[in-house]
């Protein structure tokens, strides 16, 4: 009785392991590193990667700029209250009312600028019209404490 128990347990585990597959990982040949996703036409592809900067660079491992020259170039950059948000200088509290007449500025403009959804394919008022009434403005409140992180 033992030797046939013995046998049953010896042949599951030479099932089990015996028919397991250890799929090996396929080694991929894609480069290491890859270029934008929208690179700009007539760029030479060799260009596109950072490690050709690097490798062209007469110091690559020179400091280029300290974070105090950072924040000073984004305090300057003319482009800065257009694209760039630096979260952690919002106030602890930002005036609803504010919000409530930039919403309202933007549902103005969203109604007479010349908007297209494609090509030459205007938006439709009936559109604007949607997106405005999604912009409700009786929603803000009064004050807005920021969250973030």
């Amino acid at each position: 009785m033992k030797k046939s128990l013995y046998l049953h347990i010896l042949l599951v585990f030479l099932l089990v392991t015996g028919c397991s597959i250890i799929k090996r990982p396929q080694i991929q040949n894609i480069p290491a590193l890859v270029p934008a996703e929208d690179a700009v036409p007539g760029v030479p592809e060799r260009v596109q990667f950072a490690d050709y900067w690097i490798r062209t660079a007469p110091d690559p491992d020179k400091v280029i700029m300290t974070p105090e020259n950072i924040e000073i170039f984004n305090n300057e950059n003319p482009q800065n209250d257009t694209y760039l948000l630096d979260v952690l200088s919002l106030p602890l509290e930002i005036d609803g009312a504010a919000i409530r007449k930039s919403l309202a500025e933007n549902a103005r403009w969203l109604l007479e600028a010349g908007l297209f959804v494609t090509g030459d394919i205007p938006l439709e008022k009936a559109e604007r019209h949607r997106i405005n009434a999604c912009m409700d403005t009786s929603v803000v409140p009064d004050m807005i404490t920021p969250k973030v992180g």
